[in-house]
């Protein structure tokens, strides 16, 4: 959907995050575990961005690359975080 597409922005550092999440938008980030064996990077997510992973998307398979956004682990997915209003 294109609006929904012109919401999403591709994000790979800490900065931009912010940047992205201060202009009302969602950010597609590498993730290193998207199973919530350790909730670090969530938990940080909330507490240093006021904001929450949304998931992944569930029609489609993206594939991870690189490290993840927070904590410079293997990436193992794609996730979207976004604020709540």
């Amino acid at each position: 959907d294109k609006i929904m597409n012109d919401k999403i922005v591709d994000c790979k550092d800490k900065k931009r995050l912010k940047t992205i999440l201060n202009n009302g938008k969602m950010a597609r980030v590498s993730w290193c575990d998207v199973n919530h064996k350790d909730n670090s990077c969530a938990e940080k997510i909330e507490k240093d961005f006021s904001a929450e992973v949304r998931g992944t998307l569930a029609n489609k398979t993206e594939r991870a690359e690189g490290k993840c956004i927070l904590c410079n682990r293997e990436a193992t997915a794609i996730v979207y975080i976004a604020r709540s209003y």
